[in-house]
Protein backbone atom coordinates (compact mmCIF):
# COMPACT_ATOMS: atom_id res chain seq x y z
CA UNK A 1 0.00 0.00 0.00
CA UNK A 2 2.70 2.59 1.02
CA UNK A 3 4.27 1.80 -2.04
CA UNK A 4 1.57 3.27 -4.12
CA UNK A 5 1.14 6.04 -1.86
CA UNK A 6 4.42 7.18 -2.41
CA UNK A 7 3.92 7.00 -6.33
CA UNK A 8 0.90 9.33 -5.97
CA UNK A 9 2.13 11.69 -3.35
CA UNK A 10 5.34 12.54 -5.49
CA UNK A 11 2.60 13.92 -7.53
CA UNK A 12 0.61 16.91 -7.32
CA UNK A 13 -1.82 16.05 -4.46
CA UNK A 14 -0.08 15.62 -1.55
CA UNK A 15 -1.36 17.43 1.23
CA UNK A 16 -5.39 15.53 1.12
CA UNK A 17 -5.39 12.04 0.58
CA UNK A 18 -6.74 10.35 3.48
CA UNK A 19 -10.20 11.32 4.79
CA UNK A 20 -11.81 8.68 7.56
CA UNK A 21 -15.10 7.19 7.38
CA UNK A 22 -17.77 8.53 4.70
CA UNK A 23 -15.07 11.32 4.26
CA UNK A 24 -12.84 8.83 2.64
CA UNK A 25 -10.74 10.40 -0.50
CA UNK A 26 -11.11 8.39 -3.75
CA UNK A 27 -7.38 8.20 -4.40
CA UNK A 28 -6.78 6.32 -0.73
CA UNK A 29 -9.91 4.49 -1.76
CA UNK A 30 -7.83 3.59 -5.19
CA UNK A 31 -4.88 2.54 -4.02
CA UNK A 32 -6.43 0.57 -1.27
CA UNK A 33 -8.43 -1.34 -3.78
CA UNK A 34 -5.48 -2.06 -6.51
CA UNK A 35 -3.49 -3.19 -3.42
CA UNK A 36 -5.53 -5.45 -2.01
CA UNK A 37 -7.73 -6.84 -5.14
CA UNK A 38 -5.21 -6.13 -7.80
CA UNK A 39 -1.22 -6.57 -6.46
CA UNK A 40 -0.07 -10.32 -6.70
CA UNK A 41 -3.73 -11.58 -8.34
CA UNK A 42 -2.93 -10.88 -11.64
CA UNK A 43 0.16 -11.20 -14.03
CA UNK A 44 2.97 -7.79 -13.05
CA UNK A 45 2.20 -7.03 -17.10
CA UNK A 46 -1.64 -7.33 -16.49
CA UNK A 47 -1.35 -5.65 -13.36
CA UNK A 48 0.38 -2.33 -14.59
CA UNK A 49 -0.72 -2.01 -17.90
CA UNK A 50 -4.44 -2.48 -17.20
CA UNK A 51 -4.88 -1.13 -13.53
CA UNK A 52 -1.90 0.46 -12.27
CA UNK A 53 -1.25 2.53 -15.39
CA UNK A 54 -4.87 3.58 -15.42
CA UNK A 55 -5.50 4.54 -11.72
CA UNK A 56 -2.49 6.41 -11.31
CA UNK A 57 -2.04 8.44 -14.74
CA UNK A 58 -5.71 9.32 -15.44
CA UNK A 59 -7.89 8.57 -12.42
CA UNK A 60 -6.34 9.77 -9.37
CA UNK A 61 -5.52 13.22 -11.24
CA UNK A 62 -9.10 13.60 -11.98
CA UNK A 63 -11.01 12.78 -9.16
CA UNK A 64 -8.08 13.44 -6.74
CA UNK A 65 -9.15 13.31 -3.50
CA UNK A 66 -12.70 13.74 -3.81
CA UNK A 67 -14.66 11.99 -0.92
CA UNK A 68 -16.04 8.51 -2.62
CA UNK A 69 -19.67 9.12 -1.28
CA UNK A 70 -19.75 12.36 -2.84
CA UNK A 71 -18.96 11.34 -6.43
CA UNK A 72 -22.15 10.94 -8.49
CA UNK A 73 -23.26 9.08 -12.18
CA UNK A 74 -22.65 12.71 -13.22
CA UNK A 75 -19.17 13.02 -12.16
CA UNK A 76 -18.65 9.90 -13.85
CA UNK A 77 -19.57 10.42 -16.85
CA UNK A 78 -18.14 13.90 -17.33
CA UNK A 79 -14.99 12.31 -16.57
CA UNK A 80 -15.34 10.13 -19.79
CA UNK A 81 -16.75 12.92 -21.86
CA UNK A 82 -13.25 14.85 -21.03
CA UNK A 83 -11.18 11.40 -21.98
CA UNK A 84 -13.14 10.94 -25.45
CA UNK A 85 -10.81 13.34 -27.21
CA UNK A 86 -7.44 11.87 -25.89
CA UNK A 87 -8.35 7.87 -25.06
CA UNK A 88 -9.55 4.71 -27.19
CA UNK A 89 -12.55 3.17 -26.66
CA UNK A 90 -10.99 0.35 -25.61
CA UNK A 91 -8.81 1.98 -23.17
CA UNK A 92 -11.58 4.04 -21.80
CA UNK A 93 -13.64 0.57 -21.30
CA UNK A 94 -10.48 -0.41 -18.67
CA UNK A 95 -10.91 2.73 -16.78
CA UNK A 96 -14.60 2.17 -16.34
CA UNK A 97 -14.38 -1.44 -15.34
CA UNK A 98 -11.46 -0.03 -13.08
CA UNK A 99 -14.09 2.23 -11.72
CA UNK A 100 -16.87 -0.08 -11.22
CA UNK A 101 -14.87 -2.54 -8.81
CA UNK A 102 -13.49 0.39 -6.58
CA UNK A 103 -16.79 1.58 -5.76
CA UNK A 104 -18.33 -1.59 -5.79
CA UNK A 105 -15.98 -2.26 -3.09
CA UNK A 106 -16.60 0.89 -1.41
CA UNK A 107 -20.63 -0.02 -1.14
CA UNK A 108 -19.37 -3.37 0.55
CA UNK A 109 -17.46 -0.93 2.78
CA UNK A 110 -20.20 0.78 4.13
CA UNK A 111 -18.13 4.18 2.36
CA UNK A 112 -21.45 4.53 -0.08
CA UNK A 113 -25.33 3.17 -0.62
CA UNK A 114 -24.77 2.56 -4.10
CA UNK A 115 -22.24 2.33 -6.69
CA UNK A 116 -22.37 5.96 -9.07
CA UNK A 117 -20.95 3.32 -12.45
CA UNK A 118 -24.22 2.40 -13.92
CA UNK A 119 -25.82 1.25 -16.61
CA UNK A 120 -26.41 5.23 -17.89
CA UNK A 121 -22.47 5.88 -18.39
CA UNK A 122 -21.90 5.76 -22.30
CA UNK A 123 -18.25 5.89 -24.01
CA UNK A 124 -17.22 6.91 -26.93
CA UNK A 125 -14.07 8.20 -28.40
CA UNK A 126 -12.50 10.54 -31.60
CA UNK A 127 -9.55 8.47 -31.31
CA UNK A 128 -9.89 5.66 -34.16
CA UNK A 129 -8.71 2.43 -33.38
CA UNK A 130 -5.49 1.18 -34.72
CA UNK A 131 -5.05 0.22 -38.14
CA UNK A 132 -4.27 -3.63 -38.35
CA UNK A 133 -2.35 -4.63 -41.84
CA UNK A 134 -2.48 -8.28 -42.76
CA UNK A 135 -0.93 -10.26 -45.75
CA UNK A 136 -2.35 -11.79 -48.19
CA UNK A 137 -2.24 -15.24 -48.95
CA UNK A 138 -0.07 -14.89 -51.73
CA UNK A 139 2.07 -12.58 -49.63
CA UNK A 140 2.16 -15.16 -46.75
CA UNK A 141 3.37 -17.87 -49.06
CA UNK A 142 6.31 -15.35 -50.58
CA UNK A 143 7.11 -14.53 -46.87
CA UNK A 144 7.29 -18.35 -45.69
CA UNK A 145 9.46 -19.24 -48.73
CA UNK A 146 11.72 -15.86 -47.34
CA UNK A 147 11.99 -17.09 -43.95
CA UNK A 148 13.23 -20.45 -45.17
CA UNK A 149 16.42 -18.87 -45.87
CA UNK A 150 16.69 -16.08 -43.39
CA UNK A 151 18.89 -16.12 -40.38
CA UNK A 152 16.06 -15.97 -38.21
CA UNK A 153 13.24 -16.91 -40.32
CA UNK A 154 12.56 -20.21 -38.08
CA UNK A 155 11.04 -17.58 -34.85
CA UNK A 156 9.23 -15.70 -38.08
CA UNK A 157 7.68 -19.12 -39.47
CA UNK A 158 6.33 -20.42 -35.91
CA UNK A 159 4.78 -16.80 -35.41
CA UNK A 160 3.27 -17.14 -39.18
CA UNK A 161 2.42 -20.82 -38.35
CA UNK A 162 0.48 -20.85 -35.06
CA UNK A 163 -0.43 -17.02 -34.42
CA UNK A 164 1.24 -17.07 -31.23
CA UNK A 165 1.81 -13.91 -29.38
CA UNK A 166 5.58 -12.51 -28.67
CA UNK A 167 5.76 -13.57 -24.84
CA UNK A 168 4.45 -17.30 -25.40
CA UNK A 169 7.36 -17.37 -28.69
CA UNK A 170 10.23 -16.48 -26.21
CA UNK A 171 8.59 -18.49 -23.68
CA UNK A 172 9.38 -21.16 -25.45
CA UNK A 173 11.44 -24.08 -24.09
CA UNK A 174 12.49 -27.44 -25.97
CA UNK A 175 10.18 -29.40 -23.38
CA UNK A 176 7.68 -27.38 -24.89
CA UNK A 177 8.19 -29.68 -28.19
CA UNK A 178 6.80 -32.39 -29.18
CA UNK A 179 8.64 -33.63 -32.07
CA UNK A 180 6.65 -37.32 -32.13
CA UNK A 181 3.91 -36.07 -31.95
CA UNK A 182 4.39 -33.20 -33.82
CA UNK A 183 2.94 -30.22 -31.51
CA UNK A 184 3.96 -27.51 -29.26
CA UNK A 185 2.72 -27.14 -25.25
CA UNK A 186 2.63 -23.63 -24.45
CA UNK A 187 2.92 -23.37 -20.75
CA UNK A 188 4.73 -20.03 -19.89
CA UNK A 189 5.22 -16.58 -21.26
CA UNK A 190 8.56 -14.60 -20.96
CA UNK A 191 7.44 -10.92 -20.68
CA UNK A 192 9.90 -7.81 -19.18
CA UNK A 193 7.83 -5.89 -16.69
CA UNK A 194 8.17 -4.08 -13.49
CA UNK A 195 8.23 -5.87 -10.22
CA UNK A 196 4.90 -4.01 -7.98
CA UNK A 197 6.82 -4.82 -5.20
CA UNK A 198 10.32 -2.64 -5.99
CA UNK A 199 9.26 -0.89 -8.96
CA UNK A 200 12.23 -2.25 -10.70
CA UNK A 201 12.17 -4.03 -14.60
CA UNK A 202 12.62 -7.67 -14.70
CA UNK A 203 12.63 -10.78 -17.29
CA UNK A 204 10.07 -13.12 -15.86
CA UNK A 205 8.07 -16.26 -16.56
CA UNK A 206 5.25 -15.51 -16.20
CA UNK A 207 1.84 -16.66 -16.40
CA UNK A 208 -0.29 -17.05 -19.54
CA UNK A 209 -2.89 -14.35 -19.97
CA UNK A 210 -5.53 -17.03 -18.96
CA UNK A 211 -6.93 -20.70 -19.29
CA UNK A 212 -7.18 -20.86 -22.31
CA UNK A 213 -4.27 -19.64 -23.60
CA UNK A 214 -2.52 -22.90 -22.06
CA UNK A 215 -2.62 -25.06 -25.03
CA UNK A 216 -1.29 -27.51 -27.50
CA UNK A 217 -0.87 -26.45 -31.29
CA UNK A 218 -0.08 -28.77 -34.00
CA UNK A 219 2.47 -28.59 -36.31
CA UNK A 220 3.08 -29.03 -39.75
CA UNK A 221 5.20 -31.72 -40.80
CA UNK A 222 8.05 -28.75 -42.29
CA UNK A 223 7.65 -26.73 -39.17
CA UNK A 224 7.93 -29.65 -36.91
CA UNK A 225 11.20 -30.60 -38.92
CA UNK A 226 12.86 -27.39 -38.92
CA UNK A 227 12.34 -27.26 -35.01
CA UNK A 228 13.63 -30.57 -34.48
CA UNK A 229 16.82 -29.54 -36.56
CA UNK A 230 17.44 -26.38 -35.06
CA UNK A 231 20.81 -26.96 -32.69
CA UNK A 232 20.42 -26.99 -28.73
CA UNK A 233 23.59 -25.51 -27.68
CA UNK A 234 25.05 -22.11 -28.48
CA UNK A 235 28.44 -20.91 -28.90
CA UNK A 236 29.83 -18.39 -26.19
CA UNK A 237 33.85 -17.22 -25.56
CA UNK A 238 34.20 -19.73 -23.29
CA UNK A 239 33.04 -22.79 -25.50
CA UNK A 240 29.14 -23.84 -25.72
CA UNK A 241 26.14 -24.20 -23.46
CA UNK A 242 22.97 -26.18 -23.75
CA UNK A 243 20.13 -23.84 -24.15
CA UNK A 244 17.29 -24.08 -22.22
CA UNK A 245 14.72 -21.59 -24.57
CA UNK A 246 14.14 -22.52 -27.90
CA UNK A 247 14.87 -19.02 -29.23
CA UNK A 248 17.17 -17.45 -27.02
CA UNK A 249 19.80 -14.22 -26.74
CA UNK A 250 23.12 -14.77 -28.47
CA UNK A 251 24.75 -16.44 -25.40
CA UNK A 252 22.06 -18.71 -24.69
CA UNK A 253 19.88 -17.05 -21.97
CA UNK A 254 15.96 -15.72 -22.39
CA UNK A 255 15.69 -13.17 -24.95
CA UNK A 256 14.22 -9.78 -23.49
CA UNK A 257 11.06 -9.28 -25.80
CA UNK A 258 12.67 -5.42 -26.40
CA UNK A 259 15.89 -6.90 -27.77
CA UNK A 260 14.17 -9.53 -29.82
CA UNK A 261 12.32 -6.66 -31.14
CA UNK A 262 15.14 -5.01 -32.37
CA UNK A 263 17.25 -8.30 -33.68
CA UNK A 264 15.26 -10.43 -34.96
CA UNK A 265 11.61 -9.03 -35.81
CA UNK A 266 12.99 -5.38 -36.89
CA UNK A 267 15.87 -7.04 -39.53
CA UNK A 268 13.53 -9.53 -40.82
CA UNK A 269 10.82 -7.17 -42.01
CA UNK A 270 13.21 -5.03 -43.17
CA UNK A 271 15.12 -7.62 -45.05
CA UNK A 272 11.57 -9.03 -46.17
CA UNK A 273 10.38 -5.22 -47.59
CA UNK A 274 13.68 -4.44 -49.44
CA UNK A 275 13.44 -7.85 -51.33
CA UNK A 276 9.57 -8.00 -51.88
CA UNK A 277 8.39 -4.12 -51.07
CA UNK A 278 4.69 -5.04 -52.29
CA UNK A 279 5.08 -7.30 -48.68
CA UNK A 280 4.04 -4.92 -45.48
CA UNK A 281 6.24 -4.88 -42.78
CA UNK A 282 4.33 -6.74 -39.88
CA UNK A 283 4.30 -6.44 -35.99
CA UNK A 284 3.65 -10.06 -34.08
CA UNK A 285 0.18 -8.70 -33.43
CA UNK A 286 -0.47 -8.52 -37.46
CA UNK A 287 1.27 -11.83 -37.91
CA UNK A 288 -1.07 -13.09 -35.29
CA UNK A 289 -3.93 -11.30 -36.89
CA UNK A 290 -2.95 -12.43 -40.40
CA UNK A 291 -3.17 -16.43 -39.33
CA UNK A 292 -6.65 -15.79 -38.31
CA UNK A 293 -7.44 -13.78 -41.64
CA UNK A 294 -6.39 -16.47 -43.63
CA UNK A 295 -7.47 -19.51 -41.69
CA UNK A 296 -11.03 -17.94 -42.34
CA UNK A 297 -10.95 -17.11 -45.98
CA UNK A 298 -8.82 -19.22 -47.13
CA UNK A 299 -8.97 -22.32 -45.00
CA UNK A 300 -11.69 -24.85 -44.12
CA UNK A 301 -11.39 -23.82 -40.45
CA UNK A 302 -14.35 -22.58 -37.72
CA UNK A 303 -13.78 -20.02 -35.50
CA UNK A 304 -14.14 -22.02 -32.69
CA UNK A 305 -10.68 -23.54 -33.81
CA UNK A 306 -9.36 -20.63 -34.76
CA UNK A 307 -10.26 -19.69 -31.09
CA UNK A 308 -8.79 -22.61 -29.87
CA UNK A 309 -5.96 -21.59 -31.67
CA UNK A 310 -4.93 -18.98 -30.38
CA UNK A 311 -5.92 -18.91 -27.00
CA UNK A 312 -9.34 -17.05 -27.03
CA UNK A 313 -12.17 -17.95 -24.62
CA UNK A 314 -14.61 -16.52 -26.72
CA UNK A 315 -15.49 -15.68 -30.43
CA UNK A 316 -16.06 -12.01 -30.32
CA UNK A 317 -12.37 -11.41 -30.16
CA UNK A 318 -11.87 -13.23 -33.10
CA UNK A 319 -14.45 -11.58 -35.01
CA UNK A 320 -13.28 -8.08 -33.35
CA UNK A 321 -9.72 -8.18 -33.65
CA UNK A 322 -8.77 -10.64 -35.67
CA UNK A 323 -11.11 -11.48 -38.97
CA UNK A 324 -11.57 -8.93 -41.65
CA UNK A 325 -14.95 -8.59 -43.00
CA UNK A 326 -15.08 -10.75 -46.15
CA UNK A 327 -18.79 -10.61 -47.80
CA UNK A 328 -17.48 -12.98 -51.00
CA UNK A 329 -16.33 -15.76 -47.97
CA UNK A 330 -19.38 -15.12 -46.34
CA UNK A 331 -20.97 -15.72 -50.05
CA UNK A 332 -19.21 -19.05 -50.80
CA UNK A 333 -19.90 -20.16 -46.98
CA UNK A 334 -23.51 -19.93 -47.51
CA UNK A 335 -23.27 -21.61 -51.33
CA UNK A 336 -24.77 -18.34 -52.90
Amino acid sequence: MQHFQNAVTRGAFTDHLLYSGSKLGFAHCALRWLSTFKLDTVKNSTFYNNYESSIRVHLIPHFRDKRISAITTSDIQEYFNEKRDELSLETLAKHKGCLSSIFEVAVDDGLRKKTPVTKRIRLSSTIPPAEKFAWTLEQYKIAWQFAKRHQHGLDIMVLMETGMTRSELLGLTWTDHDHKNAVLRLEDGLTLCKNPHTGQAELVHDKLKNKHRKREIPLSKELNGCLYLKPKTTSIAAGSITTKHIFHAPKGGPYSPDNWYKRVLKNFMKDLHEEYPDVNMLTTHELRHTRATLLVHHGKVDLFSIAELLGHGDLKMIRERYVHPDTESLRRALGF
